[in-house]
């Protein structure tokens, strides 16, 4: 069985993908307690470590055929901020997967990260370090929505082998499922539209979901652009993130979506404990990859290490 050990696991869903690839998940890495607690519970014959990884002994990581890594995406884009000292810090965790890569020396390793990871001023640096280590680099842009997720989540896979040549892929572009099918019409929590105060922003959204002559849809909590308008509940829903920032409306009625919902909008297995807060729960599922990428991915790379 390969098998795999797991940078950065926070609450286990890279890792849930390679378990559902028919992989062994030996070993996690997370400087979060919460995180490798709910890692832990997930994966109890794994051995989990806390602890920040620039502060680790790679040594400590186990044999393994197989690396993944979601390292810190905060830096690469505006939506997480200004530059800062701090995101220096965060963006240069990618070059602890080189680090990983000279010790272990696995057969293969697969990367997650936001697109803009390739406009990183150090990208050629790092995929020439990769390269001297024996790793052919393929970064794959992809869509959740395309591997039959209800959520459209455009996220990069790169995909480091021991080739000569870049593997690339033929990545799927199956049917998108509508973000309806996952919505629980009898949940708790609606509120009747004439009930209660909204903001500007969320009346706007309801408007425009009526002239469009839809009676069910969906509305962002974003402050600008899209988060102005309504969304097509027949459509995958747009990014879910650790903010709680999607409101279901049915015909006179609304609510924020609940736990189930965003979790069945990540493709999360349902047996994969969360904490029990919406809170918590939410904050590890928008930072999650779609485990049916994760495992997609995989499943090619078993076919070629």
């Amino acid at each position: 069985m390969t098998t795999i050990a797991d940078l950065f696991c926070c609450a286990g869903f890279f890792s849930a993908a390679a378990r559902q690839a028919g992989m062994e998940v030996k070993y996690g890495v997370n400087h979060w307690p919460l995180a490798c607690a709910i890692w832990a519970m997930n994966f109890p014959n794994a051995v989990s470590e806390c602890m920040d990884i620039r502060l680790l002994d790679m040594s400590q990581i186990p044999k393994v055929d197989g690396l993944i890594a979601s390292p810190s995406c905060k830096g690469y884009t505006r939506a997480r901020g200004k530059g800062s000292k701090l995101h220096d810090k965060l963006r240069f965790t990618m070059m602890n997967v080189i680090e990983a890569l000279e010790v272990v020396q696995p057969q293969f390793a697969l990367l997650e990260n936001v697109p803009e990871v390739r406009n990183w001023i150090l990208w050629d640096t790092w995929v020439h370090g990769c390269n001297a280590l024996g790793y052919a680099v393929a970064p794959h842009v992809v869509d959740s929505a395309d591997f039959g997720v209800p959520q459209n989540r455009v996220r990069t896979f790169i995909v480091l082998t021991r080739s000569k040549a870049p593997l690339w892929l033929e990545t799927p572009k199956m049917d998108h499922v509508p973000f309806r099918s996952v919505v629980d019409w009898d949940s708790d929590g609606w509120f009747d539209l004439g009930s209660k105060v909204y903001s500007k922003r969320v009346m706007g959204q309801i408007v425009d979901g009526r002239v469009k002559g839809w009676d069910q849809f969906l509305a962002p909590y974003y402050s600008s652009g899209s988060g102005l308008i309504a969304r097509d509940i027949d459509r995958p829903i747009g990014t879910i993130t650790p903010v709680d920032g999607w409101r279901v409306v049915d015909g006179n009625r609304s609510r924020m979506l609940n736990i189930g919902e965003y979790r069945k909008g990540m493709g999360a297995p349902d047996s994969h404990m969360l904490p029990s807060t919406k809170r918590e729960a939410l904050g590890f599922l928008g930072e999650a990859i779609t485990p049916a990428v994760g495992k997609w991915f995989l499943e090619e790379l078993e076919l070629v290490a």
